[in-house]
């Protein structure tokens, strides 16, 4: 969705906390990130029942949707945090597209782990996969779901963009109470 942004298409946009950053660092300049949110990494990295602590993982394969995306950046993350390298590990990653593919990898026994948001951990549980590591309880600051605009638009739509923002957090707002 990112691309839509970039041509000026749209005007704001709710992406992967990853994807501002990601697209500022391959030029273009005029990206910004106004609000987030997801403040924290709430992903849950689930594992097939013989995997039962994270050492098991040396040698798996493990599902994320897309390279670069918050759950691969989540996931190395996770390997990090539980003192695991892919590389040295031999632990290996697969971009397989859509939270729906990787569920399916999984029900296929073609992959051994995923990293996945709670609505497809909830599934996998249910497919008899367990949770190795929810980052969820770990308060780990990281920008999940971030608003994206381009600097042009803060400067020739502040006002517009000022209630926008307003209104969609009294939106969200409603939403949780």
């Amino acid at each position: 969705n990112v691309p839509s942004l970039l041509p000026k298409e749209i005007d704001v946009l709710m992406s992967g906390g990853e994807a501002g950053i990601r697209v500022y660092n391959e030029g273009y300049k005029s990206i910004r990130i106004i609000g987030s949110i997801i403040d924290k990494f709430t992903f849950i990295l689930m594992a097939k029942p013989t995997i039962t602590a994270p050492a098991d993982l040396r040698g798996q394969i493990i599902g994320v949707t897309r390279f670069g995306g918050s759950l691969d950046t989540s996931l190395r993350y996770a390997l990090k945090h539980l003192k695991l390298d892919p590389k040295e590990n031999n632990i290996t990653i697969l971009q397989l597209g859509r939270s729906e593919d990787i569920i399916a990898a999984l029900g296929a026994k073609k992959i051994d782990g995923a990293m996945l948001n709670s609505v497809f951990a909830r599934k996998a549980t249910q497919m008899g996969f367990k949770t190795l590591l929810d980052f969820g309880t770990m308060n780990i600051k990281y920008a999940q779901s971030s608003m994206l605009t381009r600097q042009h638009v803060i400067e020739r739509k502040r006002e517009q963009l000022k209630k926008f923002l307003h209104a969609y957090f009294i939106g969200l707002d409603r939403f949780v109470k």
